[in-house]
């Protein structure tokens, strides 16, 4: 059954009761099965919208990873030279061990999403007959005056809701698994911190004004390699986790740009040891490139 076969239910509906007013609970029951059965078929299935989702979501997972070992083989060769390369190589995860646990998110990505799908379904299809009902049972034997149009409006409301939830929801989820593999990227390669970026620039863009304020604050990642040297300190935002994480709520686009050098920190975060350390690096990369 169509969306234009749901509302047209939803109008015969309307116009029986606005005509005959309540008269009887079976009548008010036949209506309301007819209303439930057309918009079962209106909306898309279970099945079809998990199907979709977890193509969408596939294809999110597909462009993270296929740039991971290139991407990772630059942070060895870049970081492990500011690091020592036996310390970096200790704290960083393999490549097999980070696509496994990326591709855990992506399966639980997919299985959160289709419990989603279907507790929206089933709220929504609730509300839009738990509204007849209540309005149907109140108009009084004979009918009522009120336009017939005007509740019909009131009844598609939520099914409209969720037809439309439906498509932000696979989007969201798409922005939460991006945002949950490249954490967990930043995390098995040894990044120390992230700039928190908000869209709040962008026009139409409904921002949390909590998020604006994050926006290009350094956030450091606690237990980081540099914090564990003493070679550097948070800054005033203070941890990654004392806050939500990008995307993390509902419609949330923002995202963390990951820091992964001494170098790449304002100088206030780092300490006199890591200074220290910088000042050295940079001595014996003018003495090899004078050489």
């Amino acid at each position: 059954m169509s969306l234009r076969d749901f509302q047209q239910v939803i109008r015969d509906a309307v116009k029986y009761f606005a005509q005959n007013g309540y008269t009887s609970e079976s009548a008010l029951d036949t209506w309301a099965q007819r209303i439930e059965a057309a918009a079962t078929g209106a909306l898309i299935s279970p099945t079809e919208a998990s199907e979709r989702i977890a193509r969408h979501l596939s294809s999110v997972y597909q462009r993270a990873t296929r740039k991971l070992p290139p991407h990772l083989a630059k942070l060895q060769a870049v970081t492990a030279r500011r690091m020592g390369p036996e310390m970096y190589f200790r704290r960083i995860q393999s490549l097999p061990q980070l696509a496994n646990i990326m591709r855990n998110e992506l399966d639980r990505r997919i299985a959160a999403s289709a419990d989603l799908i279907k507790i929206r379904r089933e709220e929504s299809l609730a509300a839009t007959l738990r509204r007849f009902r209540g309005w149907a049972s109140s108009v009084p034997p004979g009918g009522t005056p009120t336009p017939p149009a005007k509740q019909t409006n009131l009844l598609l409301k939520d099914f409209r809701k969720v037809r439309y939830e439906t498509n932000r929801l696979n989007t969201d989820q798409g922005h939460k698994l991006n945002s949950s593999l490249n954490a967990t990227f930043a995390l098995g390669t040894g990044a120390i911190a992230g700039i928190w970026h908000s869209n709040w620039r962008q026009r139409n863009y409904n921002y949390r004004e909590d998020h604006k304020e994050r926006d290009l604050n350094i956030y450091t990642i606690r237990g980081n390699w540099a914090l564990e040297q003493g070679l550097m300190k948070p800054s005033k935002a203070g941890y990654t986790d004392e806050i939500t994480q990008p995307a993390e709520e509902v419609y949330c686009r923002c995202y963390y740009e990951y820091i992964y050098n001494l170098d790449a920190l304002p100088a206030v975060m780092l300490t006199k040891k890591g200074q220290a350390a910088l000042a050295a690096l940079d001595e014996v990369e003018l003495a090899a490139a004078a050489e």
